[in-house]
């Protein structure tokens, strides 16, 4: 059975089963060995393929899944862990310190200043004093230490070596907190309330709410219980637990903490000065400036600190509104350059350079090697290209993120254009030899059969191609207006000596449209029914003699019945008005079988237009004799007599009735008495010159 046709489990069943064979035959030759072994691992492939299909083949790497590690349980751990990153990209583990170390740590934050708290001064006492604070002793202190910077809850610290020097560590709010205040921050609800100087403006949350936000995160109950009461303590937020509400908290006024605050604020401009020089941003730099010469120097005035923490206020909603602002026309400045970036190379698949060149040419071979080298550089831009944009985050809120990726997306264009400008006239070449290689096949085909111009078209033309790509490599594309050259000309004189053929072949036209025309008066349409057609020259030619001598003799047959029509009534002159017309009828039936003669020898001289011109003079000549013929018939006296008797009209009203230009007896009986004599009638209209009777004999 086919290792695809199995189940993963199946797979992963047979490698068991070799394996506790292996181990209750330990005698087994190492030949045999290592054949089960390599079973073993195949069968462990096909599983992973059959479990992950989004596997990569060439290294049995599962996309998603790349960081792997361990085996057995510890490799069911390491997929777990790998999983909850995906799943939960912003959650930072707080739960390690949920216990005895968290205890210490807020005792710890109790018992400093609020400065120091929110990590806006570095702590430092000496080392037996540092020991105190986190009730720790001085063995366990480093790896206490170890775990609350592991959690995000310190920044840095150093643990002094004797006890007389001091040691210090920073406080630092965990990643659980920032996100607390930035929800609180973002979906709270704006209330005013009484400070010890004046109304302030705060946020307020539905405990619930927020807790939901943060288990959208992957946070657990605990950790977000532990992130609340370090918030309290720091003077962040307070908490109304009978209302279920959560609000920012009102600091008390700290000149350390306003100072600190202030320095913070100096450090974010300064960073937004380095990427937007804007003037909003100089006059916030002076007016911190200004705020920090205040409270240095009434640090205990609290006029002033009221001033400085309502001027902190102030400055927090102009940087928010700026980099609100500034973020809106970033994402869309992003936005725009994303879309550029995922459209750049459409230009560059017009030619379809994955396409494979296909014909019969000759050139194919060579051309699509060049191709192939040449859908690299393509190939590898659109890549890249997609690698930027899927790496862009639009959606970022901060804007100095958002500035960055930008000036990366900038720099990266330029990059990517250079490469585009030196692809794009390749691209367009290939397009060209791809018409190329098609009219060539065209042109191949047509001189198979010419073995002089076919050597011309492999020296001349496919081994130039092939030697100037040689020596170019892919710049050889731009070249195609050189290179097909020697193409070119070889189809340009195809194409005079296939012009010449057309020239003669429309003066034969032309000759036989002004023969026809010298006695044939109806539409002259021979240029429309005779078509040139260079691939069937011969079959041209025929279906121009064809058609000229169905002309030809379909005149003359009208011809030759007018005349009949002329005899039939010169015999009745002669014959029932006894007019001397003998000679005429002799004339006329000369004429006839001079024209039938004459219609007789159009096909010994249909080939040779000068035996043609010469036959259509005697042709021209017996229609003018016929003519002459029938001027001498109009001046003969032909009168018919009008003395009709009653049955006499009524026969030719029958006749009119019937509306047909020959009739038989019966048809006439049908319109006449019995007790007629119908043929008595009928022969005194002939004589009387009313009626031309004809015969023919009955089927």
């Amino acid at each position: 059975m086919a290792p695809e046709h199995c189940s993963a489990c199946t797979l992963l069943n047979l490698s068991d089963y070799i394996q506790d064979w292996l181990n209750e035959h330990p005698e087994v030759s190492k030949t045999d060995l290592a054949r089960l072994e390599q079973h073993r691992r195949e069968c462990h492939q096909y599983a992973l393929q059959l479990l992950f299909p989004a596997i990569k083949a060439e290294t049995w790497v599962v996309q998603g899944l790349e960081n792997l590690t361990g085996t057995e349980t510890r490799l069911i751990e390491s997929v777990f862990y790998q999983k909850c990153r995906v799943a939960f990209p912003r959650y930072k583990s707080f739960y390690n310190c949920i216990g005895s170390t968290l205890r210490k740590y807020k005792l710890a934050l109790g018992k400093v200043s609020y400065s120091v708290r929110r990590g806006r001064e570095l702590y430092q006492i000496p080392k037996e004093e540092f020991e105190k604070l986190f009730e720790t002793s001085g063995s366990s202190l480093p790896s206490f230490l170890s775990i609350l910077k592991q959690s995000g809850l310190i920044s840095d610290y150093k643990i002094a070596a004797k006890k007389e020097e001091n040691s210090y560590l920073k406080f630092t709010e965990s990643f659980l907190e920032s996100f607390i205040q930035k929800v609180l921050s973002n979906k709270g609800t704006l209330i005013q309330q009484d400070s010890g100087y004046g109304k302030v403006n705060i946020q307020e949350i539905d405990y619930q709410a927020l807790w939901q936000e943060v288990k959208r995160c992957g946070y657990l109950q605990e950790e977000f219980e532990e992130a609340i009461e370090c918030l309290e303590l720091r003077r962040y937020i307070e908490s109304d637990r009978q209302r279920g509400i959560i609000r920012q908290a009102i600091a008390e006024l700290d000149s350390a903490d306003l100072n600190g605050q202030l320095g913070e604020l100096k450090e974010q401009v300064l960073n937004l000065v380095e990427a937007f020089d804007e003037n909003i941003l100089h006059e916030l730099q002076q007016r911190i400036d200004d705020t920090q010469a205040i409270i240095n120097a009434k640090p205990d005035d609290e006029i002033a600190l009221d001033k400085v923490q309502r001027t902190i206020l102030a400055c927090l909603e102009k940087i928010e509104g700026f980099c609100s602002a500034k973020g809106y026309a970033l994402q869309q400045d992003l936005n725009n350059i994303k879309i550029q970036i995922e459209n750049f190379t459409k230009d560059l698949n017009i030619s379809k350079v994955n396409q494979q060149l296909i014909n019969s040419s000759g050139l194919e071979p060579c051309l699509d090697e060049y191709r192939k080298i040449l859908e690299k550089p393509i190939y590898r831009l659109e890549k890249d290209c997609q690698k930027l944009s899927k790496s862009l985050e639009v959606n970022e809120r901060d804007i100095l993120i958002l500035q960055k990726q930008l000036k990366r997306c900038q720099q990266s264009l330029k990059t990517y254009e250079n490469t585009k400008v030196r692809l794009l006239p390749l691209v367009a070449g290939l397009e060209q030899w791809r018409i190329i290689v098609a009219r060539a096949a065209i042109l191949r085909k047509t001189i198979n059969d010419d073995p002089n111009r076919l050597k011309c078209y492999e020296d001349d033309f496919v081994d130039r191609v092939v030697s100037h790509f040689h020596t170019h490599n892919i710049d050889g594309f731009k070249d195609y207006e050189l290179l097909k050259a020697p193409l070119e000309e070889i189809e340009q004189e195809i194409n005079s000596e296939r012009q010449l053929r057309r020239d003669k072949f429309n003066n034969l036209l032309s000759r036989c449209e002004d023969l026809l025309g010298q006695i044939y008066f109806g539409e002259n349409d021979l240029r429309k029914l005779c078509r040139f057609d260079d691939d069937d020259l011969e079959g041209s030619y025929n279906t121009l003699r064809l058609i000229c001598m169905k002309k030809l003799k379909k005149h003359s047959s009208h011809k030759i019945l007018e005349w009949k029509d002329l005899e039939a009534t010169l015999l009745f002159l002669f014959q029932e008005r006894q007019q001397d017309v003998k000679n005429l009828v002799s004339e006329i039936r000369v004429i006839k079988e001079d024209l039938v003669s004459q219609i007789n020898k159009l096909s010994a001289v249909i080939n040779n237009l000068e035996k043609l011109e010469a036959w259509m003079i005697e042709l021209k000549s017996l229609f003018q004799r016929g003519t002459d013929l029938h001027e001498k018939f109009i001046q003969l006296e032909f009168h018919k007599d009008e003395n009709l008797k009653d049955e006499e009209k009524q026969i030719l009203n029958a006749i009119s009735q019937i509306g047909e230009s020959t009739i038989s007896i019966s048809q006439i009986r049908q319109h006449t008495n019995e007790n007629q004599d119908l043929w008595e009638i009928l022969k005194n209209l002939y004589i009387k010159g009313h009626l031309e009777i004809r015969l023919c004999q009955r089927d």
